[in-house]
């Protein structure tokens, strides 16, 4: 039995007074994927579909559009939405789709098939998001008789995220800023912490651990810093903490940063693996003395 994924986008209400929540469920349905992740070569098309499941007694009518999509600036992996080829790195304009109004009878499946065309002379990720959106229950939708008064609208959203990576034509890479190593003078943890750009040409998700070893390869602390989500030319920090006492003495940091952690959620290949590492100096109370270049 297949798995199906639900990425709810939105869910637009209007309250003014009594809503009876049953009518959310003559709008439900989902989606069999949120993601479609594809590697097409420069000029070249690769067609598919998504699947849209009814799970609502009641036919559902649905509007199909595209948009486009970007990061926050938090770079938590939320997103803001714009307009079909109003950003640097869309591709909604190279996707054809249809239909772009469908209904499903109750408990049904509907389908929407597409073709996305790649450009010749193309080059790294680009991005767009598929939306179904219900048509909204009217306002004074069956009447007092069923508890719905005046001033009340509802409509549901869902959305299949694209992603479009060049075929042999992408680069995953990042560089590291303002690395710190620090004490919480509150609490006295270790704080670990440095800004990853994204200099490649396609998105990149981060899974990034660290390890504070002596000089004789023992392990003394260890610990995973936030993924953080960046198109091409962004900026993300990480962070992560150590909160037990360490010893006085010199140690080395290693941090690993997994720069394929989108890949791997795609279910395809990894991206590279980056190893950093310098000295920590700590002093008797467990106080950074000194730190050095991350290398």
């Amino acid at each position: 039995m297949p798995r199906f994924l639900i990425f709810v986008v939105s869910i637009s209400l209007l309250l003014c007074s009594n809503i009876n929540v049953s009518l959310a469920a003559d709008l439900s349905f989902r989606l069999e994927q949120s993601k479609i992740k594809l590697s097409i070569p420069d000029g070249a098309s690769k067609s598919g579909e998504i699947k849209i499941y009814s799970q609502s007694g009641s036919p559902i009518s649905l509007k199909v559009y595209l948009e486009d999509w970007v990061y926050t600036d938090i770079n938590d992996g939320s997103k803001d939405f714009y307009p079909p080829g109003s950003t640097p790195f869309s591709c909604a304009k190279w996707i054809n789709y249809s239909p772009s109004e469908l209904l499903i009878p109750p408990y049904g499946i509907g389908k929407v098939n597409y073709t996305v065309n790649v450009p010749k002379d193309a080059e790294g990720g680009h991005y767009a998001v598929m939306f179904f959106e219900s048509a909204p229950i009217p306002p004074e939708f069956g009447g007092p008789e069923q508890g719905i008064k005046s001033g009340v609208g509802l409509a549901i959203r869902l959305g299949s995220l694209i992603y479009i990576e060049v075929k042999d034509k992408f680069k995953r890479s990042v560089e590291f800023n303002n690395f710190q190593v620090s004490n919480d003078i509150k609490n006295n943890y270790l704080l670990i912490s440095a800004d990853l750009k994204n200099t490649g040409n396609t998105d990149i998700t981060t899974a990034s651990s660290y390890h504070i070893i002596d000089f004789k390869g023992v392990v003394h602390a260890r610990g995973e810093f936030n993924n953080v989500f960046m198109f091409p030319g962004d900026t993300g920090m990480i962070e992560a903490s150590w909160k037990k006492p360490l010893s006085e003495g010199k140690y080395d940091l290693v941090i690993t940063t997994d720069l394929g952690k989108s890949q791997e959620e795609g279910g395809v290949s990894r991206g590279p693996v980056i190893v950093k590492e310098t000295e920590l100096y700590l002093g008797q109370g467990g106080e950074v003395l000194k730190v050095g270049q991350l290398r």
